[in-house]
């Protein structure tokens, strides 16, 4: 397999990473969508070419690549993520940051920091968060920021998805794409219930989402990006 095959499919692997962000990983820990792991990226062995060790500067190029397909039209007022700066803000701020505030962070490749157990107050946010994914580019520059919260109650998820998107539209500009109804008895009532906003543009997406994932348990989600 060429190198532009691998880059190529490692690209749709991050645009379903993206899409990951939005409910599915979630699902594909029930006993219901189990089977779907071996499709996912960092799950075993991987079908679209993850797995593959790629320099910084070709993990570049399939980041580009994967954006291709879902970049809006026209630029962002601005490319907030959680009091960080896609594009300017460094690894080594992003390090500093976690060691000033007392944040458990590790990066198990050269481009990630996955920090863990992180305060509200830390991220710019109303609620803590379980888990947060710093992805840099070649430069190490921040261009990715996810965020997941893996039990919240309906409402305040739904609350919390709104307050985010209206945020975003202030600051980014309006949302290309909404899902589900904005009340908690929605949310609740099925399996997969999703509510989401989702901004795309040329130059930066965000997502926000609250995904019933059964059984009571409802994840938030929430991702940024440099396009």
């Amino acid at each position: 397999m060429n190198k532009r095959s691998i880059l190529i499919r490692i690209s749709a692997g991050l645009v379903l990473t993206s899409a990951l962000a939005v409910g599915v990983i979630g699902f594909a820990h029930t006993k219901s969508g189990r089977w779907m792991l071996r499709y996912i990226p960092g799950m075993g062995a991987c079908p679209v070419g993850m797995d593959v060790a790629l320099t910084p500067e070709q993990r570049d190029q399939a980041r580009e690549l994967a954006f291709d397909k879902v970049r809006g039209q026209g630029e962002s007022s601005g490319k907030p993520a959680l009091g960080f700066t896609l594009g300017q803000t460094t690894r080594a701020s992003v390090e500093g940051w976690a060691a000033d505030r007392g944040v458990n962070c590790s990066g198990a490749r050269s481009n990630e920091l996955r920090c863990v157990s992180v305060a509200g107050a830390a991220i710019d946010s109303s609620a803590d968060a379980d888990e947060v994914l710093f992805v840099f580019d070649s430069a190490q520059a921040l261009v990715t920021v996810g965020v997941t919260r893996n039990s919240m109650a309906p409402e305040a998820a739904v609350e919390f998805v709104q307050a985010r998107a209206t945020s975003l539209k202030e600051v980014a500009g309006p949302p290309s794409k909404e899902r589900g109804e904005k009340s908690s008895s929605y949310l609740s009532k099925n399996k997969l219930s999703q509510v989401a906003s989702e901004f795309n543009f040329s130059d930066y997406r965000a997502v926000v989402s609250a995904t019933n994932m059964g059984e009571g348990r409802i994840v938030v989600r929430e991702q940024f990006q440099l396009m």
